[in-house]
């Protein structure tokens, strides 16, 4: 984003831009999208084409999905019309079927002959015991027609046709009436080989017309990519009318300059070294972007870090290939000797290094690159703690009476904890383990919830490690229906929330008693109720003292108030998770305070707010504590990458790895691919095009690699013990469990895995490193059940009262290093009470709220009603022609002055901001005309001229300045540098009369000297400042 701030002409974007967020990017895109749909629908010429896009994905609701990922995955399309070819349709079928053959290619040649000699010794076994086997000898006619001068596709056509004689419906080889007691255990090598392949090979359909289908996809494809263009010039469009840009803006304008010379030039000259960690997560276009300011290695210098088995962001992009490419640029330019490897861990206990490399020594073998496959490289024991390590594996049997397998994790912690109390060492120091020790990893959050049930149950501290959902926890429903209600009062639903939540706490029983009270709303009823009854009396006064305050004070007090008043923070905080609880609640405030920094947003605007959070951020993270806090940490596996714990437990490890399906797939490299229909129906089976079938494939080899990756970055989070957790299942395809049991020898009849291996120590021998190979062996318990013995149970949390420093003394209010602005000195001048009330007791409004009192006293006493009725009109609009809004006027005012607005752009600016203002239709012509008269009146005036005449200039020009243990701050309206002097430029836009002006001159004068300090502070060499208030 620097770089574009930097070169915002090269970049052709508003040097003003600004990032857009998540939901503001969301509704655009939305409303582009359906912007662009109803044009089609509209349009003659496109009406059919539409609909019949969406009779193919199923729902114009699908429709938009696609659309959505194709636009905020927008980089992708250049490429997706590249496959296209130059609009003709005849190319783009020949680019689908050449690319087709080419990864038929890639994928089978090498597999063909080892999977035609495999069945042959598969077959020959059979028939040498029985020759005259029916399925044996169509098996043998069919292999004489794979031959190595055919192409590959032809045979893969024939294997396919071996499919009904070798092999079941569930694509294993055939027993009955082939293989029954004749194969024995030494042929299962052969037999997993010939069961993988077809579990491949099943995908491909070589029966179908293709050169038919891939004619429809390319005329589906076409019309995809026209509407998606016509969504993105309509999105750009609407973030260029407010200089906004996205993320995909920023990283794809970052790449387009550095394409511009001058620009490479310049960054080549700043950016000499680019280090980079985490490089196996980088993907292409960040490639593209740093690479050429090193001019692809020829200069600067590059360092980068890296494990290719811990690359698991392939959902973000990541792409392996890109890390491989550097490594190959990296040895072209500087030679081998610029790859170093670094096996050494010095995390991992014995037991924890010898059981990784046992294991992924077999998972990682063989890697094809075609499918992300990796290559394993050993780790080498540099871990002197003396703690030798265990691993235990929990299996929960899937029945009735039988433990949770949450239950399962929860007993052994209690366990860790109260009964085995084993050693970790921190600091060179050996202690006990404790809570913070021990983090639970798991590949879904959707797992969370199920443990925090059952450690609540247990009574185990815990706290979830940036978990997602910020938004949807409860505590923010709760204060999302205090400000709904202070909003409406006639809000029966949010009234009703807040009163069961922690804010009143009351019962089912007493809310339903409520309910029988006379009313029509549930306000009333509650009003009625307190008069009969003291329980609920105190509710009804906080909740009208805060629907008074909500109307005139910032809802960011009222927020601090409500949860100040009612036992609100100390419901949360008695909680199991309570710490984590209280620090969503202190994110919450400071979101608050930070959206109520916005001049215009409104109690309604604050509300809106929440209400789009909860329903559309579902990914905002939750409060972090500090990693110190005494609890278990749960957290996803990603999360946890780069971290290390004495204790990991790995969750739900039996979970096979859903296929992800979509209705649509986007990919650089295949283009946009879908079922399609085989004929102009649309109610028949639709057809998988070729290249859709070979994605297929390609994806789920990829899923499988990365899930093996994951799994390795989950047992390397262990330092001490790793526990593997399961649900008993007759399969773990797919899984952890199951990727882990292929390379152990598993017994589900016993109850441990014995392993006996070799591991390579780093060891100091006489001031030296040396590598030392030493046996090592150890065995693995498989756990059922765990007995919690009661004397154990709810005493299990750790008292930290002792470590608490109870300080009984008054506290006394040191100021430090606190800001001083100039605000606060022009304050102080005028009134120092009304300062006390504003920034030493927070009552911000308390002078405006007593102004207005006075004024409402004034009002005509033959009228029974305030001065605000009288100004009110039939409509309930705000504000009148009669009660212009100053500070609103001030504020635009200096808005129009700091971006320099030439006269005949005023108007339009103007009109736009006020229809963001709450200011009735009656009004807004008259605050127009009246800004606009000031305004016209200062632009022909001298003083204007004058000021306008210099270059060298800054508007809303903020200043910084340490004296001795305060920081003063201000922001001047303009500032002018004139050789060896400065003016300094303040703006007022006081209502007063010529009497007043100079009583207004000395009350201004304190602020106007305290900027002129500042500057006089900062630029030592100015000779004369000079001070202009107009």
């Amino acid at each position: 984003m620097d770089i574009l701030k930097q070169f915002p002409v090269e970049a052709n974007i508003d040097a003003n831009f600004t990032p857009i967020d998540t939901i503001n990017s969301d509704e655009l895109v939305e409303l582009s999208i359906e912007d662009e749909i109803k044009k089609s629908f509209n349009d003659k010429t496109k009406s059919d084409e539409i609909k019949k896009i969406i009779r193919i994905v199923g729902s114009k609701l699908n429709l938009s999905k696609i659309l959505t990922e194709i636009v905020k995955d927008r980089r992708k399309l250049p490429f997706i019309k590249e496959l296209l070819g130059k609009n003709n349709t005849d190319d783009t079928i020949k680019n689908y079927s050449d690319k087709y053959e080419m990864y038929l290619e890639e994928m089978f040649t090498k597999d063909i002959p080892l999977i035609k000699e495999k069945i042959e010794t598969i077959n020959e076994i059979v028939l040498s015991q029985k020759n005259d086997n029916v399925f044996g000898i169509e098996i043998k006619n069919i292999l004489t027609k794979i031959k190595s001068d055919r192409s590959v596709k032809e045979n893969l056509i024939k294997l396919k046709q071996l499919e009904e004689y070798l092999l079941t419906n569930d694509y294993t080889v055939k027993k009955r009436g082939y293989s029954q007691k004749i194969l024995t255990d030494e042929n299962d090598e052969d037999i997993s080989f010939i069961e993988e392949f077809y579990n491949k090979l099943k995908n491909l359909n070589f029966e179908i017309d293709e050169e038919n289908i891939n004619k429809k996809l390319a005329n589906f494809t076409t019309s995809i990519i026209s509407i998606s263009q016509n969504c993105i010039d309509n999105y750009e469009q609407r973030k260029s009318e407010n200089g906004l840009l996205d993320y995909e803006d920023i990283l794809l304008h970052t790449k387009k300059i550095i394409s511009n010379p001058n620009v490479l030039d310049e960054l080549s000259k700043k950016f000499k070294y680019i280090m980079i960690d985490e490089y196996q997560d980088t993907n292409e276009l960040q490639y593209n972007i740093f690479l050429p300011i090193l001019d692809y290695l020829k200069k600067g210098n590059l360092f980068i870090v890296g494990d290719e088995k811990q690359s698991i962001y392939r959902f973000r992009d990541a792409d392996l290939n890109i890390f491989n490419k550097t490594k190959e640029n990296i040895k072209e330019h500087e030679g081998i000797d610029f790859l170093l490897s670094l096996p050494d861990s010095f995390r991992m206990s014995p037991v924890i290094a010898a059981f990784t490399n046992y294991i992924f020594k077999n998972i990682f073998a063989d890697p094809n690159p075609l499918y992300n496959e990796v290559e394993y490289s050993e780790l080498i024991c540099a871990n002197d703690d003396k703690i030798e390590g265990k691993i235990e594996l929990l299996i929960s049997e899937k029945t009735e009476d039988d433990l949770l397998e949450s239950d399962l994790v929860a007993r052994r912690i209690l366990k860790l904890i109260n009964q085995d109390k084993w050693d970790i060492k921190e600091k060179d120091e050996k202690r006990n383990l404790q809570w913070r020790d021990i983090s639970i990893l798991c590949r879904k959050r959707k797992y969370f919830k199920e443990l925090e049930n059952s450690f609540i149950k247990y009574k185990i501290p815990y706290t979830i490690v940036g978990g997602q959902g910020f938004y949807q926890k409860q505590l923010i429903y709760d204060v999302n229906n205090y400000f709904s209600f202070l909003l409406n009062n006639k809000n029966d639903t949010a009234l009703i929330g807040i009163l069961r939540s922690p804010f009143f706490n009351l019962s089912d029983a007493d809310l339903f008693e409520i309910s029988l009270e006379t009313g029509d709303y549930y306000w009333e009823k509650l009003n009625n109720y307190s008069i009969k009854y003291n329980k609920v009396k105190t509710a009804v006064e906080q909740l009208k003292e805060n629907l008074k305050l909500a109307s005139s004070s910032e809802y960011s007090f009222v927020l601090r108030k409500i949860i100040s008043e009612t036992p609100f923070i100390s419901t949360l905080a008695s909680r199991i998770n309570g710490r984590q609880e209280i620090a969503n609640l202190n994110k919450l405030i400071s979101i608050t305070n930070n959206y109520s920094q916005n001049p215009f947003s409104t109690l309604y605007d604050y509300v809106e707010f929440l209400s789009s959070a909860i329903n559309k951020i579902s990914d905002e993270a939750q409060s972090n504590l500090s990693v110190e806090s005494s609890a278990v940490k749960i957290m996803t596996l990603h999360q946890a990458k780069g971290l290390e714990y004495p204790v990991v437990f790995l969750y739900k490890c039996g979970e096979k790895e859903k296929s992800r399906s979509k209705n649509i797939i986007v990919d650089r490299e295949f283009g946009i691919l879908t079922k399609l229909p085989s004929d102009d129906g649309y109610f028949n089976e639709f057809t998988e095009p070729p290249l859709l079938s070979i994605y297929n494939i390609i994806d789920d080899k990829k899923e499988l690699a990365e899930m093996k990756r994951l799994l390795y970055v989950g047992l390397t989070r262990a330092k001490n013990y790793l526990f593997i957790s399961a649900t008993k299942s007759k399969k773990y395809d797919n899984s952890f469990l199951g990727t882990l049991l292929s390379s152990l020898n598993y017994d589900e009849d016993k109850n441990e895995i014995n392993i006996s291996t070799k591991l390579n120590y780093l060891v100091t021998e006489r001031d030296n490193y040396q590598n030392k190979i030493q046996d090592i062996q150890f065995n693995i318990p498989i756990i059922n059940s765990i007995e919690v013995l009661s004397e154990f149970e709810g005493t299990n949390i750790e008292k930290n009262d002792s470590d608490k420093e109870i300080n009984l003394q008054a506290i006394i209010d040191n100021q430090s290093e606190e800001i001083i602005s100039a605000t606060k000195i022009a304050v102080y001048s005028q009134c120092p009470q009304k300062y006390n009330f504003t920034y030493d007791l927070g009552l911000t409004n308390l002078y405006e709220n007593y102004k207005n009192a006075i004024s409402e006293k004034s009002v005509n006493k033959e009228f029974e009603f305030t001065s605000k009725e009288l100004t009110e009109d039939n409509n309930n609009d705000i504000t009148t022609n009669k009660t212009l809004p100053a500070d609103l006027k001030g504020k635009i005012i200096h808005r129009i002055l700091q971006e320099n607005i030439e006269l005949s752009r005023l108007e339009d600016l103007l009109n736009k901001i006020i229809n963001e203002s709450n200011i009735n239709n009656r009004s807004k012509k008259d605050f127009v005309d009246d800004i606009k008269n000031d305004l016209s009146n200062f632009y022909s005036s001298k003083i204007y001229t004058e000021i306008n005449s210099y270059s060298n200039y800054k508007n809303e020009f903020e200043v910084y300045l340490k004296e001795n243990d305060y920081y003063l701050f201000g922001i001047i309206d303009k500032i002018i540098f004139d050789e060896n002097s400065i003016n300094i430029i303040d703006y007022k836009t006081d209502n007063i009369s010529t009497e007043q002006i100079n009583d207004r001159i000395e009350n201004y004068l304190p602020q106007l000297i305290f900027y002129s300090y500042i500057i006089m502070k900062l630029f030592t060499s100015v000779k004369n400042i000079n001070i202009k208030l107009i």
